[in-house]
């Protein structure tokens, strides 16, 4: 498994992504294979049905459908390697409900994140939908 490293930059910019669980920047090493999933909508796994019975059920089910499309490209450890993130919410108010469920998953995994106010997402009633990036050795 590739060693990616993450930093804050210095002073308040810094001290904002840390506070919000998040690191400024990766650095990525460039050997193995660059693994990056479409966005991922918020899908029951054995269902084949979008979940909406809550925000925070909706998030998990998003993480549930990267960390499989990563598994099956060969990402073993599945979100564990995941060094960014690139998050389209239909409402920016569902950011801190989205980070909440990534911490609980993951606490001590602040990758470089984005974040995307979109109007809308391509199946009606979803309202998250996630994209990865990770390494993985060949």
């Amino acid at each position: 498994m590739s060693v990616v490293k993450y930093f804050q930059a210095p002073g308040p910019l810094g001290e904002l992504f840390e506070t919000g669980g998040t690191s400024n920047v990766a650095k990525v090493p460039l050997h193995g294979s660059l693994v990056v999933t479409g966005g991922q909508p918020g899908f029951d796994l054995e269902r084949g049905e979008l979940v909406t019975n809550s925000l925070e059920e909706e998030a998990d089910a998003c993480f549930n459908c990267v960390e499989a499309a990563l598994k099956s490209a060969g990402v073993a450890g599945g979100l564990s390697q995941v060094h960014r993130f690139t998050c389209f919410l239909t409402d920016m108010r569902y950011e801190a409900t989205i980070m909440k469920v990534w911490r609980a998953r993951m606490p001590s995994h602040k990758v470089p994140w984005v974040t995307v106010g979109v109007a809308m997402l391509a199946i009606p009633a979803m309202r998250i939908e996630i994209a990865a990036e990770a390494l993985v050795d060949d």
